[in-house]
């Protein structure tokens, strides 16, 4: 991993990055460059798959957004890569819990299991800088995979709703989060080891428009 050097020239162009860091009150991380095209979301596959005979990380966190300065901050936010969305499992009443079974048929590039629920993974083909298409490829990413989830009754139905039942949902307090940190796919956090192999489900990346333009079956 090399540090970033044009962090202080955030509207510089320049290509896909990974931003990663150690320990959860640390709010600075490193910014580690991607290549472009179909071989982004497999490059960033094998930086996240991380081998533990290396050593395992202690809250090793990653993020595909980039800060300025490397502090991450919402104020500070400057680009970002794609998205990860955090898609929670709850039962059928409505609690946060761990996950019966694996899901693999989503709409993404990266997907892996997370103790209680899914992280899915969508790579740009360049770096997004607008806010405002940003939040709004998040609306759409999120409208699409939780689509994905309802084709195969695996969408989570709240107690409020007539007939509620178990499932996953869309996070949306974490996945549009523009400084939120995801923990490492292998890496210990309040004493337990996590430790959830990454699943390469598409090499091809997304673009914000194709994505944006979903935002509006977005109804959360």
């Amino acid at each position: 991993m090399t540090p970033s050097s044009v962090l202080d020239h955030p509207n510089t162009e320049q290509g896909l990055f990974l931003t990663a860091g150690i320990n959860r009150r640390n709010a600075h991380g490193t910014l580690v460059r991607l290549p472009s095209g179909a071989s982004a979301a497999r490059k960033l596959t094998e930086l996240l798959s991380h081998d533990p005979d290396d050593g395992i990380p202690h809250e090793g966190w990653w993020s595909l957004n980039q800060w300025r300065n490397d502090h991450r901050r919402k104020q500070g936010w400057c680009g970002a890569s794609g998205i990860a969305l955090d898609v929670d499992y709850h039962d059928a009443g409505g609690i946060h819990s761990a996950p019966p079974a694996r899901t693999r048929e989503l709409t993404g590039n990266i997907i892996h299991q997370t103790p209680r629920g899914l992280r899915v993974v969508l790579v740009f083909d360049r770096v997004e800088r607008s806010r405002d298409k940003m939040k709004a490829a998040m609306r759409g990413a999120a409208a699409i995979v939780e689509e994905d989830l309802d084709a195969q009754g695996l969408l989570a139905v709240f107690p409020k709703a007539f007939s509620p039942h178990a499932g996953y949902a869309v996070d949306t307090s974490a996945s549009f989060d523009l400084a939120r940190l995801f923990w490492a796919p292998t890496t210990i956090v309040d004493g337990a080891l996590r430790s959830d192999p990454l699943v390469l489900i598409r090499d091809e990346p997304f673009t914000v428009a194709e994505l944006a333009v979903r935002a509006g079956a977005w109804r959360r």
